[in-house]
């Protein structure tokens, strides 16, 4: 009888919590700041999870509560000494004008920089969450050099150069990702196919091959651009080019042809029917 107590006890509790979070969203998602505001506190305090603080700030801002927002800011950096809440500082001087007291804010940070990996990636994610790109910037290039690894931090700066639209300098973090750690090959594949939608001047693609191209010649045994460059004739619909690159891996590395079958049923498939013959032929071959 003790046991099923304990355990109906537990179920209590555990729906008593999902319910305050979900009656905290739900009053978030609606608008109603006052009602959110303490429940997000209340979570914040229970489980010490920053981003219910930050959303308890962010209730407070649309209340206009500048002064409760500052106090449990600098509150909870005295006490837990997380240098990134002084970002969130800024934004509140930021929003109400204070542009030098929120510049003094946005530099706090770098005075007592992180020093674990983790911590570094905190500290860049909360600049970038308030757009503060060049800061976040900083971050990663400052933890490079005290970590002394320039291949740490890859995929964070390339995002950050895809919201600065500097699409040359993202594909060299991607490509000097896929250098170290070629298991990154589709998630490359699939960031360039989304920044594509936002490439206005339809130059992304042939960078992107003219740099696959670089990092063949300077990574002869690295297969990893070979299929990138495979990925990108295919984006481009130029399947020949495609088939003799994959025909070409095939035979060095003495696979079983099914990459050249996949390209050939690509291209039959978009009714590129010479292409499609060619690459069953090599196929066949």
């Amino acid at each position: 009888m003790a046991v099923l107590l304990i355990s109906l006890d537990t179920v209590v509790a555990y729906g008593q919590k999902q319910t305050t979070s979900s009656l905290a969203y739900a009053f978030y998602n609606d608008q109603e700041w006052a009602k959110a505001a303490p429940l997000f506190l209340k979570m914040y305090e229970e489980k010490g999870i920053v981003s219910y603080l930050r959303t308890y700030i962010r209730c407070l801002i649309q209340l206009e509560d500048y002064n409760t927002a500052e106090k449990t800011l600098n509150r909870k950096i005295r006490k837990t000494g997380d240098q990134s809440l002084y970002i969130d500082l800024a934004y509140l001087s930021d929003i109400q004008g204070d542009i030098k007291v929120a510049e003094n804010y946005y530099l706090k940070p770098f005075k007592q920089f992180p020093q674990s990996v983790s911590a570094m990636k905190t500290l860049g994610n909360n600049y970038r969450y308030y757009l503060k790109y060049e800061y976040a910037q900083q971050v990663y290039e400052i933890g490079r050099q005290l970590l002394n690894n320039p291949d740490e931090f890859h995929l964070e700066m390339a995002g950050i150069f895809l919201m600065l639209r500097n699409f040359p300098a993202m594909l060299d973090e991607y490509f000097n990702l896929l250098v170290s750690q070629p298991r990154y090959l589709r998630t490359v594949q699939s960031q360039i196919r989304y920044t594509l939608t936002s490439d206005v001047d339809k130059t992304l693609l042939s960078t992107a091959k003219i740099k696959t191209l670089g990092f063949i010649q300077r990574f002869p045994g690295l297969d990893v651009f070979s299929e990138l460059l495979i990925w990108i004739y295919l984006q481009e619909e130029n399947f020949d080019r495609a088939i003799d690159l994959a025909a070409a891996l095939d035979r060095r590395n003495k696979e079983n042809g099914q990459r050249l079958l996949d390209i050939a049923r690509t291209a039959d498939n978009a009714n590129a029917y010479t292409s499609a013959i060619k690459g069953y032929e090599r196929l066949i071959e």
